[in-house]
């Protein structure tokens, strides 16, 4: 029977810049396996090999994707065995606290032909530039964006009625029962359950959650409290000693997206665009905050205002995703000079020992 596999990202491509949470995805971790290797080298392909045979094996496992291209993988966890498979790359220095945890660096630049390589450095290096001006381009787009977002939220912020919001909090906290001493100790993982990529916005929230029981659609427009909301809960379970799997938003990773509280089986999460979703199955439900805590009739009352901000919104959203296409147009280019110096063979051989080695550990 095939294993289970839980689709995520581990970084973004947010208003606050390149960010990443590879640190607390792999915590726990008993030894971690970093591919070092320029673009267009063949890890992604590795961590995919690797993934699929862990799935063929049966054994549960995290697939963290790339923000800028959701198609390749960026790193690979394996619950039962404690052990990860990452672009380091993709994580830099994230995992330069994890004192206990054995780390084994696996390099590909051996298969990499400098002769080949060495007359592209001049452009390899001018492409590298053009990469990070587009991407700071891209953070001060998006940045600008969330900007537009505040000034939406503030519509329905100015006409919330905190008391109701309170109630709804307080509903939802019912749900989450003070942990049996029996269980292991709590824990808190950070991801994010989507990313903005060069072809626009990318989710997993249906696959995070479909092994759940019960799960919590939460509509609502900007500015009604629905990450707030979703904080406070983050809280309350870590008091009561629940393991919570917090997911933060892709575009602003100071807000919230989802929480998992993997043992009651419970999913509440942010079900509005860009990851839009709706009820399917027994146990899911929609809570509806506009109509539990905004004013009746804010949208109406300020209909012209809020047309007029949400198109703001979506042409800005747009601009800031063409430039993460440009980004991707490059690293493409980059792609292109490695693979041409890049021995496939060789590749092959450091990937098969690798996953050789990975899949013996499986418990």
């Amino acid at each position: 029977m095939a294993g289970t596999v839980k689709h995520a990202f581990a970084s973004g491509n947010t208003a606050l810049g390149r960010t990443n949470s590879f640190a607390s995805a792999f915590q726990g971790a008993y030894a971690l396996f970093l591919l070092e290797g320029g673009p267009g080298t063949g890890k992604s392909t590795m961590i995919q090999k690797i993934a699929d045979g862990v799935r063929d094996q049966g054994a549960h496992a995290w697939w963290f994707h790339n923000p800028l291209n959701h198609e390749t993988l960026d790193g690979l966890w394996i619950p039962s065995a404690a052990i990860g498979v990452v672009d380091a790359a993709a994580c830099l220095d994230a995992f330069a606290g994890f004192t206990d945890t054995k780390i084994i660096t696996v390099s590909l630049h051996g298969a990499v032909s400098r002769d080949i390589l060495n007359p592209h450095r001049q452009e390899l290096q001018q492409i590298q530039e053009q990469i990070e001006e587009r991407y700071a381009s891209a953070t001060d787009s998006f940045l600008h964006t969330l900007r537009i977002h505040d000034d939406w939220e503030k519509y329905y912020i100015d006409h919330i009625r905190f008391d109701a919001a309170d109630q709804v909090t307080e509903e939802l906290k019912s749900l989450i029962p003070d942990a049996s001493s029996e269980r292991p100790v709590q824990s808190t993982r950070h991801l994010y359950l989507g990313a903005a990529t060069s072809v626009g916005a990318v989710d997993y929230v249906m696959n995070l959650t479909e092994q759940l029981d019960r799960r919590i659609f939460v509509k609502g427009r900007p500015g009604s409290g629905k990450s707030t909301m979703l904080k406070k809960l983050v809280t309350a379970g870590e008091e009561r000693g629940q393991s919570v799997e917090v997911y933060h938003c892709g575009f602003d990773p100071n807000s919230l997206d989802m929480v998992i509280f993997p043992a009651l089986s419970l999913a509440i999460f942010d079900s509005t665009a860009p990851h839009e979703h709706f009820p399917s199955r027994e146990g899911d439900e929609i809570l509806d905050m506009y109509v539990r805590t905004i004013d009746e009739g804010t949208d109406e009352r300020y209909a012209d205002g809020i047309a007029q901000v949400k198109d703001q919104y979506a042409a800005s959203m747009k601009a800031s995703l063409a430039i993460l296409a440009e980004v991707k147009q490059l690293h493409d280019r980059l792609r292109a000079i490695y693979v041409e110096a890049t021995d496939y063979a060789a590749v092959e051989g450091i990937g098969s020992r690798l996953c050789t080695n990975v899949l013996s550990r499986l418990k």
